[in-house]
């Protein structure tokens, strides 16, 4: 646990082949912390191995710790069935649990099972909790499902739950994201606290819109209320920049994070920058930036670069970015073709996807 603690799931897994070794697991408790560890990697072939072991000393059925472990680590490997599979055989399916599996299928991209799982627990009487209803909420943004979301919405308040500053943040993000701004504003307009996470899930549903210029007068209201802004804040009116073509106003938001804020900018903020400088012509000052930069290693930067070229036309700048991709992406077909000495760089066709 120490070493999960220290984010060293690696370590953790190599004292889980010793203890194998010696044969030294007893007791489900010891189990946790691998497959913590294998959720945290997404490794999925320890992962089945644990499972086995765990299968081996028949403690699964009656410890609902070491089950609803199993589920979380099959989900981060984007394993729902093996995760349903695990929960069907638990002898107690608590409130944990359930959340679990629910989180699963909304995170791997089945927002309706999710769904169906929130309906499943009312009518097995399993007491819901803040947890529950974020989850469900935003199972309803995955699938743009606003009219569901309403109904939650309503559970929320006749439980008293919009006191809960994690449900109502994830309130105001499901309408945002369902493109229900109106039912957003109103909501974000009763909060209790307004804190970055609100105000940059408002911002980030006029963005999805593309209403670029209410995406800067909510940033600047933020600002004037005393908000700091965040690095998601950034990312957000970052991408509002780039599809406005706004160069200047890009680069203002993109040095006030780092000389302002102390945000260091992610590879995402870069990428920014970069798509905003290819749309304005400025390909030389992009891949100067890569170069100065610690994403220079990156492949979706280079691959991003090879769009830029490909919309503007710029084929010698292409064959450069293209020569990087391939470089980074040894495994990718195309990187086996240009081993090969049968292709030619100058006869790639540049609207091929690398």
């Amino acid at each position: 646990m120490g070493y999960i603690e220290t984010d060293k799931p690696h370590h953790a897994l190599s004292l889980y082949r010793e203890m194998g070794k010696n044969d030294g697991y007893s007791g489900g408790h010891i189990f946790l912390p691998f497959l913590k560890s294998c959720a945290k990697l997404k490794d999925l072939n320890i992962g089945l191995g644990v499972h086995a072991e765990i299968a081996r000393t028949r403690i699964l059925k009656d410890d609902i710790y070491v089950g609803t472990a199993l589920i979380d680590m099959y989900v981060k490997c984007g394993c729902n069935t093996k995760a349903q599979q695990v929960f069907d055989e638990l002898s107690v399916q608590d409130v944990i649990a359930w959340n679990v599996l629910s989180s699963g299928y909304t995170e791997n991209g089945h927002g309706q099972k999710a769904l169906q799982c929130f309906e499943k627990m009312k009518d097995q009487g399993v007491s819901q909790n803040a947890i529950t209803f974020v989850n469900t909420l935003r199972a309803c943004a995955s699938i743009c499902d606003s009219d569901k979301g309403e109904e939650i919405h309503a559970e929320i308040e006749r439980k008293g739950l919009l006191e809960d500053a994690f449900v109502s943040n994830t309130l105001v993000d499901m309408y945002a994201r369902c493109g229900a701004l109106t039912k957003a504003q109103q909501v974000f307009n009763k909060l209790r606290v307004q804190d970055v996470i609100s105000w940059t899930s408002l911002m980030s549903g006029y963005a999805q819109l593309g209403d670029s210029e209410n995406v800067f007068i909510i940033f600047d209201r933020m600002l004037g209320e005393g908000i700091s802004p965040d690095k998601i804040s950034f990312l957000v009116v970052l991408t509002a920049c780039t599809r406005k073509g706004l160069l200047d106003k890009s680069w203002t938001y993109f040095e006030a994070m780092s000389q302002h804020y102390g945000i260091a900018p992610s590879i995402h903020h870069h990428a920014c920058m970069l798509d905003v400088l290819s749309r304005s012509g400025h390909l030389h000052k992009a891949l100067e930036i890569i170069n100065e930069s610690e994403f220079c290693s990156d492949l979706v930067i280079w691959r991003s670069i090879l769009e830029s070229c490909r919309k503007c036309g710029n084929l010698k700048m292409g064959l450069e970015a293209f020569e990087h991709a391939v470089n980074l992406d040894n495994k990718h077909p195309l990187a086996h073709m240009y081993a090969s000495a049968d292709v030619q760089p100058q006869k790639i066709n540049m609207g091929y996807e690398v």
